[in-house]
């Protein structure tokens, strides 16, 4: 069973791992079901939501970070973290540069 954890929990998880945990990372787009009407040079009804899913199994446990974002600083500041993982372990057991 995968265990709900926080960005900070998650990184943490990582560097205690003994192996090599396996990460899955996906992305996607949440555009609202209806469309808004409002003036061109308006924002209204311009809400982007990016769905963010970060998967790891070290071997012993199972873990997983979910967010929808809605602010594009917070929103990169958790990807630079993100990258940073996925270029430090791979993505889907992937291997990593160099090995």
């Amino acid at each position: 069973m995968k265990e709900q954890v926080s960005l900070p929990e998650f990184v943490s998880i990582l560097k205690e791992s003994a192996g090599q945990p396996v990460i899955r990372f996906s992305e996607k787009e949440i555009t609202p079901k209806d469309p808004v009407v409002s003036d061109e040079d308006s924002m209204a009804g311009t809400e982007l939501k990016l769905a963010v899913q970060l998967e790891a199994d070290t071997g012993s446990r199972l873990v997983a970070y979910e967010n929808v974002y809605d602010n594009e600083m917070k929103y990169e500041g958790d990807m630079e973290i993100i990258q940073g993982l996925l270029d430090e372990y791979g993505q889907n057991g992937d291997v990593k540069p160099g090995e």
